[in-house]
């Protein structure tokens, strides 16, 4: 069975979103609509998870390793971890659970953790006008594993009142 995939460009899909009835789209949305707000996407995590867990190794303060978009830290980091036996290996969909438990060994503070890196995040205008198409029900849904709440904040930022679900 082939599945064909129709691509369509900013102005056909406006078009096309006019037209529709309310309630016609849902949204998935990923870890990149909360980057604009401050809130850190998995992969910052994992190294910063291998950033931990390499200098507690080494007895090293973290701030020798401040810059983790640097490609020189990032290497002399993951060189370390591709000699670790039983560590999966770059970009594997294994290192978000495994560093993270790794660095974090008890489930609270694991929570605790995320905890820390969502709190007192403010909604962008963005999530704002998410609310404001979710208020007036063009969307009908919006599906997302992030564990902040700045959809559900950028909705309440434009109706107080409104009621939704929230399935986590």
């Amino acid at each position: 069975m082939s599945t064909s995939i129709n691509i369509i460009n900013t102005n056909e899909f406006l078009r096309s979103f006019e037209v529709k009835p309310k309630g016609a789209y849902d949204l998935f949305l990923g870890a990149g609509a909360s980057v604009s707000a401050g809130i850190p996407t998995g992969n910052t995590l994992i190294w910063e998870f291998k950033r931990k867990l390499y200098c507690d190794y080494y007895k090293i303060k973290e701030e020798k390793f401040c810059d983790l978009e640097s490609e020189v830290n990032r290497k002399i980091l993951q060189k370390y971890f591709d000699q670790q036996e039983g560590f999966p290996i770059l970009n594997s969909e294994e290192e978000y659970s495994f560093y993270f438990e790794k660095c974090y060994i008890k489930s609270m503070d694991r929570k605790f953790f995320i905890e820390s890196k969502v709190r007192d995040k403010r909604p962008t205008l963005g999530h704002e006008c998410l609310g404001e198409l979710i208020n007036s029900e063009r969307i009908r849904g919006v599906w997302t594993a992030n564990f902040d709440e700045l959809i559900e904040n950028g909705l309440k930022a434009v109706d107080v009142g409104k009621s939704f679900v929230m399935i986590s």
